[in-house]
């Protein structure tokens, strides 16, 4: 999401308007107008004020790859998938015994497996580098088919962003 964006958002779930936020934050009303557009992007401080005056605080993170993004979004079509049908856990149990010895972490999606839909979903939306690498090797992807032209297209679109 573009800084732009978050602000607006923001800004609007707060109910208020463009010159309340600015009188805030203490920054011209014309220059969040240009920081919404896109037109202007805020100096790092001047972000920390806004978010603050906003309820928020700015969070920064490594930018994820283009592979990192394409598993991320085949991950949410998995997610997407089980909380549609969450019978699929159970194939994906099963398929999880194809994967044993070729995966080093197999005992950690059958601990996942057993939980709550929303224990599978948390780990399959997340962007945490730190599982990252789980993510990549679920046996979700033995289950949920996604056919091949929304892959390329996932694949194109991650590519470019």
């Amino acid at each position: 999401m573009l800084i732009g964006d978050a602000l607006r958002e923001a800004r609007e779930r707060e109910g208020l308007s463009q010159r309340s936020l600015a009188a805030r934050a203490g920054v011209d009303h014309a220059a969040v107008s240009r920081y919404e557009t896109g037109a202007k992007i805020p100096r790092t401080d001047t972000l920390q004020t806004l978010a603050a005056a906003l309820g928020l605080q700015v969070e920064l993170r490594p930018a994820r790859s283009p592979h990192q993004r394409f598993v991320d979004a085949l991950c949410r079509l998995q997610a997407d998938a089980v909380v549609a049908d969450p019978s699929l856990l159970d194939e994906a149990r099963h398929r999880l015994e194809e994967m044993v010895g070729r995966s080093v972490w197999t005992e950690q999606w059958r601990r996942l497996l057993a939980a709550r839909v929303e224990a599978v979903v948390g780990v399959l939306t997340s962007t945490s580098p730190q599982v990252d690498a789980l993510k990549a090797d679920s046996p979700l992807a033995l289950v949920v088919v996604v056919e091949p032209d929304v892959r390329r297209r996932l694949l194109e679109v991650t590519r470019a962003s």
